[in-house]
């Protein structure tokens, strides 16, 4: 959840085609393809300008907007999402989960799907 504003948009505001980012765990890199998610990018950059949001951070703390949402706190929104839409088995990993089936749609490609689920070593 430690993703800057940067790392998604470039400074005119627009968003990158890709984002490099660390996995905590394993300390791999792994980079985001942002071009299936852009227009969604563009309508949270608004809503976070909207807000007058000015942190750095792409999920800032409401509380503390100098530093970014807690796994914990990604969790808790994820539930209540969850108990919004009468779904209470969604959480953090369904995320992950969902997005190796929208590469599969949206490609067919087996592979590249099977990485979100069970990254290469």
């Amino acid at each position: 959840m430690k993703l800057k504003k940067t790392d998604v948009f470039n400074l005119d505001g627009t968003v990158k085609q890709t984002a490099f980012i660390h996995d905590q765990k394993t300390g791999k890199g792994n980079t985001l393809y942002l071009k299936p998610v852009q227009q969604d990018l563009m309508l949270y950059h608004a809503w976070l300008t909207q807000q007058n949001m000015n942190s750095e951070w792409l999920f800032p703390s409401t509380s503390r907007p100098d530093r970014p949402i807690t796994e914990k706190q990604f969790y808790k929104i994820m539930a209540r999402v969850g108990d919004l839409l009468g779904i209470n088995y969604l959480g953090t990993h369904t995320m992950r989960k969902t997005g190796a089936y929208r590469v599969y749609t949206q490609s067919n490609y087996y592979w590249l799907s099977y990485a979100f689920i069970k990254p290469f070593k």
